[in-house]
């Protein structure tokens, strides 16, 4: 079986990216800086931390949650207290960055492969996709035990699970990653053996079901990665099952009559986390075509909630809940991709066209250290 083209991202797209690209020479010379960057920093793993997770395993992911700070009231600092929307800048030094560095690699190895046809793009994306995935000596384990780890409460939360959100994005680049001599037909299915397994983790483990049940944005990125692993694997079923059992009843508990989503707007950071569940929500309705269904016309509730938000998100009406840092509106052009209809938005929101197709999860979620991990971008812009 291959996994098709359009996987999440619709193909008209992909082909809208590239033709942007082929006619843009100053968008081209940024593209291939950001991928020269992303190539500098090498090929990363999980087991190139100090200290391996406290399972013992360097293949274990490790993080900490973002949120979370020594108590300076305390010896030691333990333990850690919450502080919402304030990022721990060790949250930065752990697997969480070593992944979205992959990620944000692989993917535009792949959109410039595309645009340019340089096969070395496409040997870099297939050696990194290995490095991570595959190779005994640096591959990572298929679970999230020790995620967003919270020092003093907890070796790992199963809220952690949404550390990898930025995998279906992965997905997606892959899916346009041809088989051939830097990527086998044997390391695709290498690389479905691997979401399969973590997929079956995902919806045996406690963490998993712990994340499934959150009500907010946790619980709409797990459905999105259940709904992801499943069509890249072949397992529809699972994926189908999902989609009826969990994400139809999303769209009526989430989002409020006038398109709101009250969960998110609790936040000290609530445009975007608003603008992070909708992309959630949208990549669900993306995906549920492999399962022959359409979230996007099951019922109002998510055009509802694109018509509220996207006047905020593009910057025409100004948002008047708690923001604590800038917004980052990287997401917007993420956002209006997926939403039928607002393709040409899309573009224009974007500051480069390649962005339209990558996801960085320290921008979606407002959260850059300033290491270079991310796609170049414009500084990121206050919200009232």
């Amino acid at each position: 079986m291959t996994a098709p083209a359009a996987f999440l991202i619709p193909d008209r797209a992909w082909d809208e990216v590239t033709r942007s690209l082929a006619a843009d020479a100053r968008a081209r010379a940024v593209l291939a800086a950001e991928c020269a960057e992303l190539r500098r920093g090498g090929l990363r793993s999980v087991t190139d931390k100090p200290v391996p997770a406290p399972s013992g395993s360097p293949h274990d992911y490790l993080s900490i949650a973002p949120y979370w700070w020594p108590d300076p009231a305390r010896p030691g600092g333990l333990p850690w207290v919450r502080r919402d929307g304030e990022v721990n800048p060790a949250y930065h030094d752990h697997d969480n960055a070593r992944l979205d560095a992959m990620c944000l690699a692989v993917s535009s190895a792949v959109v410039a492969h595309r645009v340019t046809g340089d096969a070395g793009h496409a040997r870099f994306a297939g050696r990194y996709l290995r490095h991570w995935f595959l190779d005994p000596a640096t591959r990572m384990n298929p679970n999230l035990v020790h995620a967003q780890a919270v020092p003093g409460v907890t070796e790992g939360r199963g809220i952690g699970i949404i550390d990898t959100a930025g995998l279906i994005y992965l997905l997606d680049a892959v899916c346009h990653l041809e088989p051939g001599r830097h990527w086998s037909a044997g390391d695709l299915d290498g690389l479905r053996q691997w979401f399969s397994d973590y997929l079956d983790w995902l919806l045996i483990s406690e963490h998993g079901r712990v994340e499934g049940a959150e009500a907010n944005n946790h619980g709409t990125w797990y459905d999105a990665q259940v709904v992801a692993y499943a069509s890249f694997t072949g397992r529809t079923d699972v994926a189908a099952r999902q989609l009826e059992r969990c994400s139809m009843d999303r769209l009526t508990t989430q989002i409020a009559a006038d398109g709101s989503m009250p969960h998110e707007l609790r936040r000290t950071l609530s445009l975007t986390y608003c603008a992070f569940n909708l992309l959630g929500l949208l990549c669900l309705a993306s995906l549920s075509q492999h399962a022959g269904m359409d979230l996007w016309r099951h019922g109002d509730a998510l055009p509802r909630a694109v018509g509220h938000l996207a006047p905020f998100l593009t910057g025409e009406r100004a948002w008047s809940h708690p923001q604590i840092v800038p917004f980052d509106p990287y997401v917007v052009a993420l956002v209006l991709t997926l939403t039928p209809g607002r393709g040409s938005d899309a573009a224009a929101h974007a500051e480069w066209p390649h962005h339209r197709l990558i996801f960085s999860h320290a921008r979606v979620a407002s959260r850059r250290s300033g290491r270079g991990a991310a796609p170049a971008g414009p500084p990121a812009q206050g919200t009232s």
